[in-house]
Order: C-alpha cells, then sequence, then structure tokens
C-alpha cells in the first residue's frame, strides 16, 4: 500500500510542475517579438538576519563585608609628669572597635603604679618614686600603647620669713 501511495504521489507533483508550463515547462515566443533589452533583473531582498539575543550576564554576587577590625588602641594623653610622690595622675585608653576588656601594666611598679578607676578606659596613676617608666595598655589581639610617666619628686618646703629690724631669725 505504500508503494502505491508514493506512486500517486510522484504523479501528483509531476502534473503540478508540468502544467504550470505548456510545452513541457517552455514558453514560446511570437514571431516578431520584441525582447526588452533593459529589464531588471531580480535583486534579492534583504532578509532579516537573526539578530544575536544578549547573553545573560551574571550578576555580581554580593561578598560579605569584613568585620571591622579593632584599632586603632589609643591612649589620651601620651606622657604624663609628676612633681611629688603621691600625686595621682588620669588618662584614658580607647579602641573604637573592639568591645572587650583592655589592660593596663606599669613597667615599675616602683616607679610609678596603674590600676582602673571604675569608669570604662579611664586608669589612674600613681607616683611611687622619683624616676621614669611607661605604662602599656593592651588588647587581647595584642595591641598595645604606651603613656609615659615621668616623676621628679623635689623634696623640701620653702618657708618665708620676715624680720622686723632688730629681731633675730
Amino acid at each position: 500500500m505504500n508503494r502505491r501511495i508514493r506512486g500517486v504521489f510522484v504523479a501528483l507533483i509531476t502534473a503540478a510542475v508540468l502544467g504550470g508550463c505548456s510545452n513541457g515547462g517552455f514558453s514560446q515566443l511570437s514571431p516578431g517579438a520584441i525582447l526588452p533589452t533593459n529589464t531588471a533583473k531580480p535583486s534579492p531582498t534583504a532578509s532579516a538576519s537573526p539578530t544575536a539575543s544578549p547573553l545573560p550576564t551574571a550578576s555580581p554576587t554580593p561578598t560579605a563585608s569584613p568585620s571591622p577590625t579593632p584599632g586603632p588602641l589609643s591612649v589620651s594623653p601620651t606622657s604624663l609628669t609628676f612633681t611629688y610622690a603621691g600625686q595621682v595622675l588620669t588618662f584614658s585608653a580607647t579602641d573604637p572597635r573592639y568591645s572587650g576588656s583592655l589592660t593596663a601594666v606599669s613597667g615599675n611598679t616602683t616607679i610609678g603604679t596603674v590600676a582602673p578607676t571604675g569608669t570604662a578606659g579611664m586608669y589612674s596613676v600613681t607616683a611611687i618614686a622619683a624616676g621614669g617608666t611607661s605604662i602599656t595598655v593592651s588588647d587581647s589581639l595584642g595591641h598595645q600603647a604606651l603613656v609615659s610617666i615621668s616623676i621628679s619628686t623635689t623634696g623640701g618646703v620653702i618657708q618665708s620669713a620676715r624680720h622686723r629690724a632688730g629681731e633675730t631669725p
């Protein structure tokens, strides 16, 4: 049955092609017919060429913001000058992006001692004896800041006495 359908199909196509023109697909010219000399040849028409569709671009992947690093650890003032033993002066220590506790240690406790005042970041230094040393303030990450201390004790009290004429001191 397939062969028979194919044969009919081939016959129909052949008849359609050849039947469109007489004389087996050729047309005859009448005697004395003048052929046009300036015939425009059909030019191919521009067909829409497919344009490349834009490729999807990768969206930037947001990167995690790094945690702010602690620092800078700073002290204010950076030096303290004492004039007598027993004098107490204070300094502050701050680290704006550090939330842990700070530690202050005297380099020489026979010259001066340091202790927290009870107010966050505030320390008191007590002069013990003449000399110089430094206080090291540090955090648990290893950052440090120094406060230089200088103690000069000039013992003695100057008293003034007025004498009247004729009095002995």
